[in-house]
């Protein structure tokens, strides 16, 4: 790593575009990390303590392959790496991990990454603190870049105790030892190693038969482990042979000693001068983490977090570290996004380049992917919130799996093709093989297909049912909030969702008038089911609405003052701290925001009929629309008064700043003086 100040600089140039080249959809956390590192890459000698930069995302996003693809780039060593995944296992030690380390205890610049840190926690979900002695070290060593470590070299202690007995054992039985060889006594000496020497562990003396008088008495090895471990005047091999060719029987014996004593006192690992990468998952950050739903929109995810800030994420890691442990994590926190649909569908594209290679290489043919290849991949691969694995497990098992089936057909077949095109149609891959302009030949497989083949439409009551259900929803939050959702599915292939309604979070002001309209929005499922099918056709299937609707107004009216300038509670843990004792007027007013919102719901959809009953027959016959269509039937269906009004909704809905100004201006000119 001896480069110049410009070569330095080239090399981390280069080592950006490269990784801007290679991974999809984070090139501003390419560019932050870049920045992050410059200054220990180009400086370090100026460092009298470690770097710390975070590295947080949901999983699969990319956060080690980008760290152990920056080190290769700019060939560094050496880099270690720490999966704290592992702290969790019965015999794990960081103590005996970190004595990997230990040649950089004088301070030299190197790379160290903590990867799953999230497994490192010290505050457990219940709240209570676990006390894991190994990972002091973790904090010791983010902190001042300075810990000390017990060596444990059990071979080499053993060889060392060895060798003082036998020397000891020798000497006192007159053999006489000078300038580090044997001067009289060897087969006294010979003896001696015999009777204390260990056959299944390597001693520190040369053989045995080897032994006479004027010889050497240590064998190579040993003298190696000694340099390794002796005190630190000896700065070669050389020099120490050379200390102890002038040593007599007591002054070896003497040496010996305080090798031994020294190896036993705690070492300072100086890692002052290291960069250390920190790499966690932080599911709980993002939105919607715990959705696994594939039709959600990763687009919706990808807009969503990058409203993630870093009080949000201290947020989040005050739940997993203490307050002085979060300080020691540094300021330096790169939050990934999650990945959005065109990173998705990058990420196949360049994989799609690599299975060309792949399929060349088994078959010697050129390989060509139709778009309905992209398609499907993206569909069955894509879960918004899991990252790239669940991708990358599935181009595997439908392009990569059947190489052997293809190539075994090609010979069964005898086909001398050219080319491969390969096709997903009517639920089958079809492999067409290619001679010079036609088609030669074609294999259909039968992909087992978990996703893809949960998205259909049935067709039936039930999807007749939900479409009404998520109309009503839909069509609501376009009337009272002027807030077109991003799309409606009257089928998901959620196991516990038949219907949802798929909107982005925006910044807001709850007002009352907010609050009684998104009330509306949450009963307007139940509402639509009563209006077209009768109040006793109506199903379960409302409870999830019906319990966010109270829980919102239970809270404006308990907590925020909407009902009184008190807070109330019904827990045991505030009772000294809250009033308890009117309940029963809160449920009354609750109530009454419940049925005014109802009112509210069923006034709009009765006078909005034809657009309910358009959006919910497309949604009975169409799994779901998007965005665009719903404006389209909202422009359409929706009546004149309220297509004449529309607009969507923009953030801050209420203008509170031009009315604070107003009321200032007015009462500023009241004020002033009259001229």
């Amino acid at each position: 790593n001896e480069l110049s100040f410009s070569e330095k600089m080239n090399c981390l140039q280069t080592a950006e575009l490269a990784l801007y080249k290679e991974f999809d959809g984070i090139d501003g956390v390419i560019k932050q990390f870049i920045d992050a590192v410059r200054p220990w890459y180009i400086f370090p000698e100026l460092q009298d303590r470690p770097i710390v930069i975070n590295l947080w995302g949901l999983t699969g996003t990319g956060k080690t392959s980008l760290v152990q693809r920056f080190v290769e780039l700019i060939r560094w060593e050496p880099y270690f790496h720490f999966d704290m995944g592992e702290s969790r296992e019965k015999n794990w030690s960081l103590r005996s991990r970190l004595d990997e380390i230990q040649v950089f205890r004088n301070g030299l610049p190197l790379v160290i990454g903590l990867d799953e840190f999230q497994h490192a926690r010290s505050i457990q979900r219940n709240g209570s603190e676990t006390n894991e002695p190994s990972l002091r070290l973790l904090w010791e060593l983010m902190d001042s870049g300075k810990f000390q470590i017990q060596r444990s070299n059990d071979s080499f202690t053993y060889e060392l105790n060895n060798a003082i007995q036998t020397i000891n054992q020798a000497l006192l039985q007159h053999v006489k030892i000078k300038n580090g060889t044997i001067q009289s006594g060897a087969d006294t000496f010979r003896n001696c190693v015999s009777e204390l020497s260990n056959e299944f562990i390597h001693n520190a003396f040369v053989a045995v038969d080897t032994m006479k008088n004027g010889c050497s008495i240590f064998n190579n090895h040993f003298v190696e482990q000694l340099l390794n471990e002796a005190p630190k005047q000896f700065t070669s091999k050389m020099a120490l042979e050379a200390y102890i060719c002038k040593c007599s029987g007591d002054q070896l014996l003497r040496f010996l000693k305080g090798v031994y004593q020294d190896y036993f006192r705690p070492q300072t690992v100086d890692c002052s001068k290291a960069l250390i990468i920190v790499m966690g998952n932080l599911d709980e950050a993002y939105p919607n983490c715990h959705s696994f739903n594939p039709d959600l929109s990763a687009d919706l995810f990808y807009r969503e977090s990058q409203r993630i800030q870093l009080p949000q994420i201290k947020s989040v890691l005050a739940r997993y570290f203490r307050s002085e442990q979060l300080a020691r994590l540094g300021h330096q926190h790169i939050i990934y996004p999650a990945l959005s649909v065109s990173a998705f569908k990058q990420i196949i594209q360049k994989k799609l380049e690599h299975y060309k290679l792949i399929y060349a290489e088994k078959l010697a043919l050129d390989v060509y992917f139709d778009q309905s290849i992209e398609r499907l991949i993206y569909r069955e691969g894509v879960n918004p919130n899991q990252g790239t694995r669940p991708l990358l497990s599935c181009m595997h098992n439908l392009l990569q799996s059947p190489i052997a089936q293809l190539a075994l057909f090609a010979c069964e077949q005898n086909i001398k093709a050219r080319s491969l095109q390969v096709e997903y149609r009517n639920k089958q891959l079809w492999f067409h093989f290619i001679g010079n302009d036609h088609i030669i030949n074609t294999l259909k497989l039968k992909p087992i297909l978990r996703i893809e083949n949960l998205r259909r439409e049935r067709k039936d009551n039930r999807q007749a049912l939900v479409a009404v259900h998520e109309s009503g929803h839909a069509i609501l939050s376009m009337l009272l909030l002027r807030k077109t959702p991003l799309q409606v599915f009257s089928d998901t292939v959620e196991f516990e969702r038949d219907g949802l309604v798929m909107s982005g979070t925006e910044e807001i002001i709850p007002t009352k008038s907010w609050i009684k309209k998104q009330v509306a929005v949450l009963l307007g499922g139940l509402c639509a089911e009563r209006l077209l099918f009768g109040d006793d056709s109506k199903t379960l299937g409302s409870d999830s609405d019906l319990r966010l609707a109270t829980q919102i107004i239970m809270s404006a009216l308990m907590k925020n003052g909407f009902s009184a300038p008190a807070y109330f509670s019904n827990s045991t843990d505030e009772a000294q701290l809250a009033i308890t004792t009117y309940t029963k007027e809160l449920d009354k007013e609750c109530m009454n925001w419940l049925k005014e919102s109802e009112r509210i719901a069923v006034d709009m959809l009765t006078s909005n009929m034809d657009l309910l009953l358009h959006c919910a027959w497309k949604l009975s016959d169409k799994r779901t629309i998007g965005q665009k269509e719903l404006k389209n039937l909202f422009m359409k269906h929706a009546n004149v008064k309220e297509r004449e009004t529309w607009f969507e909704r923009k953030p801050a809905n209420e203008e509170y700043r031009a009315i604070l100004f107003e009321q200032f201006k007015t009462t500023k000119l009241a004020l002033s003086p009259v001229a």
